[in-house]
């Protein structure tokens, strides 16, 4: 939780980060909303995670 926190003192406001294990596995901002913060950051997760299987 720590390194969630270090990593988000340098985003901007309205922002969510996923860590695991010590690791940021999504990051989303830039929307008014934080549920549609919380979708971008969800889908880049998973978008990242997909590209891992393929390679």
């Amino acid at each position: 939780m720590l390194f969630g926190w270090n990593v988000e003192q340098g985003i901007t406001s309205n922002s969510v980060i996923y860590v695991k294990d010590g690791v940021t596995v999504g990051i989303g901002t830039g929307e008014q909303d934080r549920v549609g913060v919380a979708e971008i950051a969800v889908f880049k997760a998973y978008t990242k995670h997909a590209d891992e299987l393929c390679f």
